[in-house]
């Protein structure tokens, strides 16, 4: 169950008890209760599993080569599958149901908070026990009227939310064959020879779907036609429709938890089914949802290592030790997916394009043809330069002229051409009409010189009783529709016009390199009791699979300040680690242990998650990305950088941000990367003591300190 918050900017703060429905723990910084009103509650289930098979091989032989020579050789196979059975997910929301403006009349008496309270220690979540109402009669002037937000036992007062789906099929296959030789030799100081080669080879490969469905769209397939289903409004489709048949899982919900156990909704409530949603929702059994290989990818790894190793000793035995070496080769080919996922709304505008390529804030220009403000179906097939003026992207305006803010016109030869064009009255563009929200200066070119003035617009200004906000229904003509479902549905069909806003194409890469990895260790008895060792050697450890894809998912968010993605590459070398360790140990009886130890790690490759933000290139018009390296896609920023004098993506906004003051830079992307480091190094000095006390049965004091 979710509680969601709600803007404490909202009316009804003076007449509602707000010192009993909030509550800060002013120690510990957090809000321990919150009721409001407004607040409103949901239901959210997930069902699914997967299922796991691990099949392993292995073969050892061993051949004695007369009294001093051993073969070993290893062979292994393993492979592991791992399938996601039949899931589903399914949120409940009320928006369609109950909207805020219900609850603003509703007296204070009345009204049942939705919320949480922690205050007493203990917490629990705080709902209504009322009908939720939504028909023409709940109003509060006849005294019918909602007085919750959430009655999570009434199943007419939730709709769909969203549905999720999740796919994923892994295998994962490792061969692996090992070929050691022993020679025991009495030559000088050499003990023992040790050499042999290692192979070995692990193949990933990962198929995943993952979709969340919310809205009315095309994201579902006829398991039996193939042919594109289309969910009915989340609106439509009541809680009741997608109850499950199970009982509440327990009986004792939140037991031991809450303070009170006397609500009734802690007693169980209607359990729902994300498969009977997506039934509902798209009136068919088992639907298959949209294929999307974003997420898919295969590695393969192939390490081939060398090594040699001499053990030796010296003074009668109390030196021990051996020093060698290891040659590793890694060779990596990977395949993946590289998707750049932009808003398919049929509602986006680009204020870069508009004025810097476009020129229609060029007041200088004529007005633009009136007809292109006539009704009817939208054209994003309109000349990419008009050549014109259309003041609406520049003014505040009412839709009469009663309170004076359409423009007036003359009509002029001005460019000498003979004919005579409509502009707008120099009144108009004075600097101080308070309905001149947006000024833009043009060279004689046509190319913008300055920005002069680029403002709100509120709706309201003094003189203006009547004036409205820059309105996108005035400039819906220039609408950007190059990735909306209406240019897919002509470019790719019905079937597939999500391809407008979701490109994928493969990427492959390969990556391989090697290290010498040698070492040294030494073991001297100073006496039977205390133990001297030094080891020098060097290390390494291989990036994980999954962060060897060749891949960059990026994703267009109009709706904050920066979109965001995620970068990986075959390309991330290993972790390298140069090591030296000296350390003595007392062995002060038969359990006892007091040891010194000083060790220092010194670290290059370190593998890092950061998160950086990049430009993207502008590839809207470029629906198949076969031609794009993956390299050519993220732009480092660099200052002053624009859609001017870049092939940058620029900012878009949708129709609710047209009234806003417009931007017309690079849309940044916070990307989240993993990259080598540069390195650091780790060094301290460990004391250990360890003893048995005989004293004390099946006890053992063991002390460790590091520093």
């Amino acid at each position: 169950m979710i509680c969601h918050g709600a803007s404490t900017t909202r009316p009804n703060l003076d007449t509602d008890p707000q010192e009993d429905w909030w509550t800060v723990d002013q120690e510990a910084h957090i809000l321990t209760k919150s009721l409001g009103r407004y607040n409103k509650g949901a239901l959210a289930r997930s069902l699914g599993g997967k299922e796991i098979k691990t099949s392993i091989a292995s073969l050892s032989l061993n051949q004695q080569i007369g009294d001093s020579i051993t073969l070993d050789v290893k062979g292994g196979y393993s492979n592991t599958t791992d399938d996601t059975l039949p899931n589903a997910s399914v949120s409940t929301a009320t928006w369609a149901i109950v909207s805020s403006g219900q609850f603003l009349d509703v007296p204070t008496d009345k009204i049942q908070p939705v919320g949480y309270d922690c205050s007493t220690g203990k917490c629990t979540f705080i709902f209504g026990d009322d009908a939720v109402l939504n028909d023409a009669t709940s109003n509060t002037l006849n005294g019918n009227y909602a007085n919750t937000t959430t009655n999570p036992l009434n199943p007419y007062s939730m709709h769909l939310g969203a549905l999720g789906r999740y796919d994923t099929y892994a295998d994962d296959t490792n061969k692996s064959l090992f070929i050691d030789l022993d020679w025991d030799t009495e030559f000088d100081h050499i003990t023992k020879f040790e050499t042999g080669i290692k192979f070995s080879q692990r193949i990933k490969e990962v198929r995943q779907n993952k979709q969340n469905i919310e809205g009315e769209s095309i994201t579902a397939f006829d398991p039996e036609t193939g042919l594109p289903l289309k969910s009915d409004n989340p609106q439509d489709v009541l809680l009741v429709d997608f109850m499950s048949k199970d009982a509440f899982p327990v009986d004792n919900f939140m037991e031991g938890l809450v303070p009170d156990r006397q609500q009734p909704f802690l007693g169980g409530w209607s359990m729902i089914d994300p498969f009977a949603a997506f039934e509902a929702a798209f009136t068919k059994p088992d639907v298959q949802i949209r294929p999307d290989l974003s997420e898919s990818r295969k590695v393969t790894q192939d390490n081939v290592s060398v090594y040699a190793k001499l053990n030796f000793e010296a003074f009668s035995g109390r030196l021990t030790g051996n020093i060698g070496a290891r040659y590793v080769k890694t060779k990596v080919d990977a395949d993946a997916y590289t998707s750049v996922k932009f808003e398919s709304r049929n509602n986006m505008f680009t204020p870069y394009d508009l004025v810097y390529k476009k020129g229609l804030a060029n007041s200088s220009l004529p007005v633009c043809n009136p007809s292109l403000f006539e009704s009817g179906g939208l054209d994003h097939q309109f000349p990419a330069e008009p050549n014109c003026y259309d003041w609406a992207l520049t003014h505040m305006h009412q839709w009469s002229d009663q309170a004076g803010t359409t423009p007036h016109y003359v009509m002029e030869d001005r460019d000498g051409d003979g004919i005579n064009e409509r502009y707008v009255m120099s009144d108009w563009l004075a600097p101080d009409n308070e309905i001149y929200v947006l000024q833009v200066a043009y060279n004689d070119d046509g190319t913008v010189r300055d920005v002069i003035r680029n403002e709100q617009s509120d709706g309201l200004v003094d003189g203006y009783e009547y004036s409205q906000s820059r309105d996108w229904w005035m400039i819906r003509r220039w609408l950007d529709l190059s990735t909306s479902d209406a240019v897919g549905q002509e470019l790719f069909g019905e079937d597939e016009k999500y391809l407008a806003a979701n490109r994928v194409v493969p990427t492959s890469d390969q990556a391989d390199n090697s290290i010498l990895l040698p070492s040294l260790n030494l073991n001297y008895a100073f006496s039977e009791e205390v133990i001297g060792r030094f080891a020098l050697s060097k290390t390494m450890s291989r990036p994980t699979f999954d962060d060897l894809r060749p891949r960059a998912n990026l994703n267009e968010n109009p709706w904050g300040d920066a979109g965001w993605g995620n970068r990986t590459t075959t390309q991330l070398q290993p972790l390298e680690s140069k090591n030296i360790d000296l350390s003595f140990e007392w062995y002060f009886n038969d359990s006892g242990l007091l040891s010194v130890a000083f060790f220092r790690k010194d670290m290059k490759n370190f593998l890092h998650s950061i998160t950086e933000t990049f430009y993207y290139k502008d590839i809207r018009e470029t629906y198949d990305l076969g031609d794009v390296a993956i390299n050519e896609l993220l732009i480092v920023p660099e200052e002053g950088m624009t859609p001017s004098n870049s092939d940058c993506m620029p900012d878009r906004m949708i129709q609710s941000q047209v009234k806003d003051a417009w931007t017309f830079g690079c849309h940044p992307l916070d990307v989240s990367i993993k990259r080598n480091g540069k390195g650091s190094v780790n060094q301290g000095i460990e004391f250990n003591y360890s003893q048995n006390y005989d004293f004390l049965p099946e006890h053992t004091i063991w002390l460790r300190r590091e520093h």
